[in-house]
């Protein structure tokens, strides 16, 4: 987990200046336990799950331009709606 910069995606907040980073990082790389943690520095650690996991990963990126292009993706319309890209098969009584 070298590519965790803690400094480039701070936590946001009036604490944020009493929080242990180090501790943090520590945590998200399951070497010191999430008690541990003050609140502050585990809303922290909450807070870096949520954007690392915003980000696409290349593997990711290829296994979905792979989806698209075989015409298999579903997903939701403005509205909400389920929408398939390709109509959905009759698999064994269930579709």
């Amino acid at each position: 987990m070298d590519n965790i910069n803690l400094e480039s995606n701070p936590p946001a907040g009036d604490d944020a200046a009493n929080l242990n980073l180090d501790k943090v990082r520590q945590a998200f790389e399951a070497r010191l336990p999430l008690s541990d943690l003050t609140g502050d520095e585990q809303e922290a650690y909450l807070d870096l799950i949520e954007a690392l996991q915003r980000e696409s990963t290349p593997a990711e990126e290829a296994f979905f331009a792979e989806r698209r292009k075989r015409g298999v993706g579903v997903g939701m319309d403005d509205e909400g709606n389920i929408v398939f890209q390709s109509p959905p098969r009759d698999v064994g009584g269930v579709s």
